[in-house]
């Protein structure tokens, strides 16, 4: 009996126990957020099919982050994601050329810490989070960039585990350069009427006037 209780033992924790375990380890690791590993089960039963269908979310999963990642990364757009702390949980390449930090130098540190001229912005971050609605400001001006504007929105983030804060600021130098241009030339042609109006008001005064002229030689 006891022979056959070991043995018994021992194929219930090779072919079940042990297998499960894996399974519950490689979905550990899933929820970590590590996707190096795959689950191999060399079986042609539920759990083979159940460690292939494991496979199959977790390489999934790990194309969608990495394409979401990616349109982030190479977005024009400086993208700044806090927690509602004010700590820098992730940001984009755009980010890492305005301040010169990568994401592992910036990360858990406070904004304000790295980029004071942004603390202005501490309460607009505050209000979104007691409201939950967006907030966007136009043609802002930085300080250490008075020669530029940008556009600063500022939205919650919210999923059913936690909050966090995503800044995107836009660069807008180039577009308000081109606005003025065309301001100017509006300008120009406002003036170019203006003058075109005037001048045909004083032909209408000197033409009165020649005719008036006209007719005191014409008695004279």
């Amino acid at each position: 009996i006891l022979i056959l209780c070991s043995i018994l033992y021992y194929y219930i924790k090779n072919r079940i126990i042990t297998p499960i375990s894996q399974l519950t380890d490689f979905g550990s690791e899933i929820a970590k957020g590590n996707f190096s590993k795959s689950l191999l089960l060399d079986r042609d039963d539920e759990l083979g099919r159940l460690s292939g269908d494991f496979n199959n979310l977790m390489i999934q999963l790990k194309e969608n982050i990495s394409s979401i990642k990616a349109i982030i990364e190479f977005m024009p757009s400086i993208i700044i994601q806090l927690d509602t702390e004010g700590k820098i949980m992730e940001w984009n390449r755009m980010a890492e050329k305005l301040t010169g930090l990568t994401i592992d130098d910036a990360k858990n540190r406070f904004l304000k810490d790295i980029k004071p001229e942004l603390a202005v912005y501490l309460w607009s971050i505050e209000k979104v989070i007691e409201t939950e609605k967006p907030l966007s400001l136009y043609r802002v001006r930085l300080a250490g960039y008075e020669d530029k504007f940008f556009n600063i929105f500022i939205f919650l983030l919210k999923t059913e585990i936690k909050k966090s804060i995503v800044l995107r600021i836009d660069d807008i130098s180039e577009l308000e350069k081109k606005d003025e241009q065309i301001r100017q030339s509006q300008k120009i042609e406002s003036i170019g009427l203006l003058a075109g109006g005037i001048a045909h008001d004083f032909n209408n005064i000197l033409g009165g006037i020649i005719g008036t002229v006209s007719l005191i030689r014409y008695r004279i």
